[in-house]
């Protein structure tokens, strides 16, 4: 092996075995589990020490390595051997000591990703890693199977697969409803500071940060013809945020603990065109029965058509009068050519 960087199963066998206690020795210990010769052994060494991974303490005589701050644990699982819960409890948990709400999340994000994985992918392995430093928070989880929106898109026979991201930010989308609430991509989007969804050539990404979400085409990942899907998690350890207080944002009365309410971005009904026809209000309407209250975002949209917004804020409104609808961020126009549609 003539690597000179420790590379993530390096990181995470580090891990486990300093996990145990501050060792002697270790840098011949390394060497022989990766064949390594003693001089490259060393300097990968004195580079996960840079990088916190080790804390080198002792004398140069008898040098002692211990865990650091920055702690990398990586696995890859055969799909049907994957138990979420045993997998966190075991492989990943002991590894992080991490405030308890922030805990939650994760736990949470790993357990809804890979059980996704497990019934959804169709794949033969996934992948799971977590990163962890003294700022912030990292975990992937990938899977090598037909990818999130292709699977999406010919389940709900749609005519695009871009569109199977509008779908997935409805919330309570399923394609195996005995089994799934359709809940956990949805929330588990929300509790962290970023989530990017890597599938099929395109990308997804929620950021705190950022007024909303972003899709777009993966060209590199075209290129590769990668299979699967890639779900990026990251959250800082300072964040105050809570599990609970995400499911409340959705939810009208905190006391029924349902999922009956729903922000949609409208921008993500269409693909290249403006929102002018019945057929892109037909997709955005979608499965809106399932919820008391729709939020529809129009940031971004500048205007629509008048069959447009007498699909959604008419039709749709007249045959489901129990569901609330609620423009936000609508632009004058908009607003003007809702208010006529509900005249008329």
């Amino acid at each position: 092996m003539k690597t000179k960087n420790a590379d993530l199963l390096m990181q995470s066998w580090v891990c486990s075995q300093l996990i145990k206690g501050p060792v002697n020795g270790f840098i011949n210990t390394f060497a022989k589990e990766f064949n390594l010769s003693r001089p490259v052994a060393s300097r990968i060494v004195k580079q996960l020490v840079a990088d916190d991974r080790i804390i080198l303490s002792g004398s140069p005589r008898k040098p002692i390595y211990s865990l650091g701050t920055t702690r990398s644990i990586f696995h890859i699982y055969p799909r049907e051997e994957v138990d979420e819960d045993m997998k966190w409890t075991l492989d990943f948990a002991p590894y992080f000591d991490l405030p308890p709400n922030i805990r939650d999340i994760v736990h949470h994000g790993f357990t809804e990703m890979l059980n996704n994985a497990h019934d959804h992918s169709c794949g033969n392995f996934v992948t799971v890693s977590i990163e962890k430093n003294a700022k912030e928070l990292s975990m992937m989880v990938g899977d090598d199977g037909i990818g999130i929106f292709e699977k999406i898109r010919s389940e709900l026979n749609l005519p695009d697969k871009r569109l199977a991201m509008l779908e997935l930010s409805k919330g309570k989308l399923t394609t195996d409803s005995a089994n799934h609430s359709g809940e956990g991509i949805f929330f588990t989007s929300r509790m962290f500071d970023v989530f990017i969804i890597k599938a099929n050539g395109l990308d997804y990404s929620h950021d705190i940060k950022l007024p909303f979400d972003f899709l777009m085409e993966n060209k590199l990942m075209k290129t590769y013809d990668r299979k699967g899907t890639f779900v990026f998690m990251n959250i800082s350890l300072d964040s105050q945020r809570t599990t609970k207080e995400i499911f409340n944002q959705y939810t009208l009365d905190p006391d029924e603990l349902s999922f009956n309410k729903t922000v949609v971005p409208v921008r993500l009904a269409r693909l290249d065109d403006k929102l002018i026809s019945r057929s892109q209000a037909k997709r955005l309407v979608a499965r809106f029965e399932g919820f008391k209250k729709v939020i529809l975002d129009f940031e971004g949209v500048d205007d629509i058509g008048q069959a447009f917004a007498d699909e959604v804020f008419r039709v749709f409104q007249q045959s489901h009068p129990d569901v609330q609808l609620v423009p936000h961020d609508a632009s004058e126009d908009i607003l003007k050519m809702i208010r006529r549609v509900q005249s008329s």
